[in-house]
């Protein structure tokens, strides 16, 4: 790690276009945190405007990504200060506190408060304490294989704090904090200069379906401007549960609908008959996700198929149009947990 903290102090990195030394880039960090942790200090009197503005990388000046799930996170905004008080409280563990607040299903979930906002909004509170815990994190610790092995159906509390742990013992073997361990890892990530990396999500063998149309190409659609040294692609297979899929777009680390991608489209007929393949074990096509500089994932391809199983999870797609399994006509509950488990 010491080469690495060399190199980024010596190299730099660039940020949203900006080129930054890596002691500039920490400075203006923690004046940063000096001004937003004053705001957390003091919950009953913070604004919604305020927390909007530290979503914002020209505001925050550490992540890019904060505001994209984020937003919808200040919706109902007395909870969210509700839940914002909740995790900033220390007489509880920090995995109690991540953990309520994290998953979807605990009463201190607000949507839109994930992992990434939620560990950043700590680590703004205390930089000597807490560690940033995003999916650029999570890729920069598994390249240099520093990641801390997570048992299957670990909750997210105990992730947290091994992951923690592990960013401390960092800081303190090269001999920095928590606040430039952070920038590291971005650099370790390789920064904007990270060339594109699509996943490809795999479909289980057999059989194709017949007389499920899926997205089709557009020859109106206008041309991608792509840097040069950002014109290569590596893929990536992997089988992906459905729920793994839907815990990324929880979190705010899958985002369906980059700007390249075109309106939901699809209706509820065949978002109901996409949902009764995967109930037949029917395969469906790949899907494509390319990972983008802050670690995170975008559509490229399956927008809609993601769309319907997500709505479906969420109660929001009640089946209708069925060719096969008529009898689920108009559920919405029941099967969710046979449709979490399949891969796509």
């Amino acid at each position: 790690m010491e080469k690495w903290l060399e190199r980024f102090r010596r190299e730099g990195i660039k940020v949203k276009g900006e080129r930054l030394q890596a002691g500039e880039w920490v400075n203006e960090r923690k004046k940063a945190y000096e001004k937003y942790r004053s705001k957390f200090l003091n919950i009953d009197s913070l604004t919604k405007e305020e927390m909007k503005d530290f979503l914002s990388f020209d505001s925050n000046r550490s992540w890019t990504g904060l505001g994209r799930k984020g937003v919808g996170a200040l919706k109902d905004f007395e909870r969210f200060k509700k839940t914002l008080e909740f995790l900033l409280d220390e007489s509880f563990d920090v995995e109690e506190r991540i953990q309520k607040v994290v998953d979807t299903k605990e009463d201190f979930h607000v949507p839109g408060m994930g992992r990434n906002l939620a560990t950043a909004i700590l680590h703004v509170y205390n930089p000597e304490k807490y560690a940033v815990y995003n999916n650029a994190v999570k890729k920069a610790l598994k390249k240099v294989g520093r990641l801390p092995p997570h048992a299957r159906g670990e909750n997210w509390g105990s992730r947290y704090v091994k992951v923690n742990d592990e960013l401390k013992k960092i800081a303190k073997e090269i001999g920095t904090d928590l606040v430039e361990v952070d920038c590291l890892m971005y650099y370790i990530l390789g920064g904007e200069a990270k060339p594109t990396i699509v996943e490809e999500i795999e479909a289980p063998s057999g059989a194709v379906s017949e007389g499920l149309e899926f997205e089709e190409t557009r020859e109106e659609e206008e041309p991608i401007e792509v840097e040069p040294e950002r014109r290569r692609v590596y893929s990536d297979k992997s089988d992906r549960s459905i729920y793994e899929l839907y815990q990324w777009y929880k979190e705010g680390d899958l985002i369906l609908q980059p700007e390249f991608q075109r309106l939901h489209v699809w209706d509820d007929g065949k978002r109901s008959r996409l949902v009764e393949s995967v109930l037949l074990e029917v395969p469906i096509p790949i899907i494509y996700l390319s990972e983008e500089n802050d670690g995170k994932f975008s559509t490229i391809d399956g927008q809609q198929r993601l769309n319907a199983f997500f709505d479906f999870l969420d109660n929001n797609l009640k089946l209708k149009g069925l060719w096969v399994l008529r009898e689920l006509k108009g559920i919405f509950l029941g099967i969710r947990e046979f449709l979490s488990s399949r891969c796509c």
